[in-house]
C-alpha cells in the first residue's frame, strides 16, 4: 500500500510519516504540497492512501470525485476541530469513511491506517465527540433493543464503539473478519439501522 500525504502542516506530516514507517503494509511514502504530484503518485493500479486536510476536501469537489470514482484510492482526512467550531461547520459521518483530528494520538492514527487497509470506517474519539454533540441522530440503544442482540453481537458492538476496525475486532475476539462482518449486518438488521455510519455512531454513543 502506498501513502501520499498532501497539504498538511509539516509537523503533522512528520508524525504521520513516523507512524507509517512502523507499519509493514505501507511500501512507499510521499509527502508533498504540490497538487500535481498527488495525481502522479496516485495513478497506480494498486491500493493507495491519500491523507489530506478535511478543509481542502470539503472546498474542492475534485478530491471527492477522484476518491469516489477510484477502486484503489482510500482517504484519511485530517480535521482541525478548533476551525470547525470557529466556523460553525456542520459535519456528519457521511462525509468520508476515515477522519481523524490533527492532534490525534498515535494509536488513533494506527486505527486509521488499518481501517484504510481493510476498507473499513474510522473516526477518532475527538471527532466523534464533535459530531455527536451536533448531530440530530441521538437515539441510544434501549434496554429492549439490547435484548435483541446476542452476547457476541454486544461484544462486537462495544468494540465498534471503541473505534476498532473489523480486522481488529476479529483479532480481539479470536474470530474471522467474515464472522465480524456477519455480526455487523445482523446488528444493523436487529436495530433497524440502514447505514453503517449509523451503526458506528450509535456504538460510539453507547459504548465509547
Amino acid at each position: 500500500m502506498n501513502l501520499v500525504v498532501y497539504g498538511v502542516a509539516p509537523i503533522i506530516a512528520q508524525g504521520i510519516s513516523r507512524i507509517a514507517d512502523k507499519l509493514s503494509f505501507i511500501k512507499d511514502k510521499y509527502v508533498t504540497s504540490e497538487e500535481s504530484e498527488v495525481s502522479a503518485h496516485l495513478l497506480r493500479e494498486e491500493l493507495s492512501v491519500l491523507i489530506m486536510s478535511l478543509e481542502n476536501f470539503l472546498l474542492e469537489e475534485k478530491w471527492h470525485t477522484l476518491i469516489s470514482s477510484s477502486g484503489y484510492i482510500r482517504s484519511i482526512l485530517v480535521a482541525d476541530i478548533y476551525m470547525l467550531k470557529a466556523e460553525n461547520i456542520a459535519l456528519d459521518m457521511s462525509v468520508a469513511d476515515i477522519i481523524i483530528c490533527k492532534d490525534c494520538k498515535e494509536y488513533e492514527l494506527n486505527h486509521a491506517f488499518w481501517a484504510a487497509k481493510e476498507h473499513d470506517k474510522y473516526f477518532c474519539s475527538e471527532l466523534l465527540d464533535f459530531i455527536l454533540s451536533r448531530d440530530s441522530f441521538s437515539s441510544g440503544i434501549s434496554e429492549n433493543s439490547i435484548h435483541l442482540l446476542s452476547e457476541r453481537e454486544v461484544d462486537v458492538l462495544k468494540l465498534i464503539g471503541k473505534g476498532f476496525s473489523s480486522q481488529q475486532i476479529a483479532e480481539e475476539l479470536f474470530i474471522s473478519k467474515h464472522t465480524v462482518n456477519s455480526h455487523r449486518k445482523r446488528i444493523m438488521q436487529k436495530l433497524s439501522l440502514t447505514k453503517s455510519t449509523e451503526l458506528v455512531q450509535l456504538a460510539a454513543t453507547n459504548f465509547k
